[in-house]
């Protein structure tokens, strides 16, 4: 919808105009510099994504966020969140990940 794009259009440039009274820094990739933001060292694109999560996520009270980066265990992560979000839903013994593989279920 156009009227979505204009309004995340506007919301991109506070945040850039925000970003640009920021620290920045050489980072390890050329072009790319760090910025500095709460107390850490972000990238611009990942700082933008950041502020609007901010502004526009809303937690509810059964939420949880768990991250991983590629290749550090993603598997065992996903089968930890399924038996954390499903705890008190089965007996071990009828435990689903007994039989599949966590990527099925989460």
């Amino acid at each position: 919808d156009e009227r979505d794009s204009t309004e995340f259009e506007k919301n991109r440039k506070r945040y850039q105009e925000l970003i640009a009274t920021l620290p920045h820094e050489k980072g390890w990739r050329p072009k790319t510099p760090l910025i500095e933001y709460g107390g850490h060292w972000l990238t611009q694109h990942l700082l933008e994504g950041l502020l609007y999560a901010q502004e526009f996520f809303k937690a509810q009270p059964i939420d949880f966020f768990i991250c991983s980066f590629p290749k550090t265990g993603t598997t065992w992560l996903k089968a930890l969140t399924f038996t954390i979000a499903n705890r008190s839903r089965s007996e071990n013994s009828k435990n689903l990940l007994l039989k599949h593989n966590p990527h099925e279920l989460v």
